[in-house]
């Protein structure tokens, strides 16, 4: 998938939101996906996402897991651990408490899952624009 407008040479390394998304049943792939992703910068200084995804049922925006898989991306990427190291706390995120209904779309959200900040019909949508626009820095974003 290419990202139009070259996003991810705008994209900021230091920036420490983690995106939490929902998409229903062939937005994005067959099966309805939950996940986490935030900007990280590889080994090699080439600058990408690094996401946790979960095919099939998805939580609800509330659910502990974006929680738990947000914190995992975070420690992931601010401690430079490898991918062996994330597989193996992957195995580690608890369960699902409860199951939504799969979206006709895709739903993007920070940290307060009541507002969905973004919302994408299909991967081309999210490809074209949904990047770009989740890249940029927000007004009042604050560094720590």
């Amino acid at each position: 998938m290419a990202l139009s407008g070259n996003a991810w040479s705008r994209a900021d390394p230091s920036d420490i939101r983690v995106w939490r998304f929902a998409a229903g049943e062939g937005v994005f792939d067959v099966s309805p996906v939950a996940g986490v992703w935030r900007v990280s910068q590889m080994r090699d200084g080439k600058i990408g996402p690094l996401a946790i995804l979960a095919l099939g049922s998805i939580p609800i925006p509330g659910d502990p897991w974006y929680d738990a898989a947000a914190n995992l991306v975070t420690a992931a990427v601010g401690h430079a651990r490898s991918a062996d190291w994330c597989l193996a706390r992957m195995r580690g995120l608890p369960g699902f408490v409860s199951v939504r209904t799969h979206p006709a779309c895709a739903d993007f959200w920070i940290d307060d899952w009541e507002v969905h900040e973004l919302h994408f019909t299909d991967i081309q949508d999210l490809a074209d624009q949904g990047f770009g626009r989740m890249l940029v820095e927000r007004p009042g974003v604050e560094r720590v």
